[in-house]
């Protein structure tokens, strides 16, 4: 998937019958905008039972979205990899850092509640001092435990 998503998404067009799985490379996604959201929830109902949903390389918008948006995402859905933003406050240098399932969060399963590990700080590529997390991070994975 590239550019924005909304009413005139490709995605939302292409017949889903039969399908066993859905891999969605989100890497160029820009942006995500109000009708768009409607549509994706549309087409989330869309999707088989048994169709498994992979989006890797999830911009920060669309794991926002599935944090927020009741319906954005449904139990068949994963996202495996999702950029979080992280800031240095010694030099304004700014760096998205590709968190992935299984190393930096884990979604709850069962009893099991819903963990993220993501790093509280990476070293600034520019002065090499500690970067940190430029989002609540409770809020940015709370899609983990919907």
């Amino acid at each position: 998937m590239s550019g924005p998503i909304g009413e005139t998404t490709a995605l939302f067009t292409i017949p889903m019958a039969g399908l066993k799985e859905i891999v969605l490379d989100m890497n160029d996604v820009s942006f995500i905008n109000s009708i768009g959201i409607k549509h994706w929830i549309m087409w989330t109902i869309k999707i088989p039972a048994d169709c498994k949903v992979r989006m890797l390389n999830c911009p920060f918008v669309i794991g926002t979205q599935a944090s927020m948006v009741v319906g954005f995402t449904k139990s068949n859905m994963k996202i495996e990899s999702y950029k979080v933003p992280y800031i240095c406050n010694e030099c304004g240098a700014e760096q998205l850092y590709l968190a992935t399932m299984g190393k930096d969060y884990f979604y709850a399963v069962g009893s099991k509640l819903a963990q993220y590990p993501v790093p509280e700080t990476l070293p600034c590529p520019k002065c090499k001092k500690p970067m940190e997390q430029d989002f609540l991070i409770d809020k940015t994975f709370k899609f983990l435990s919907v």
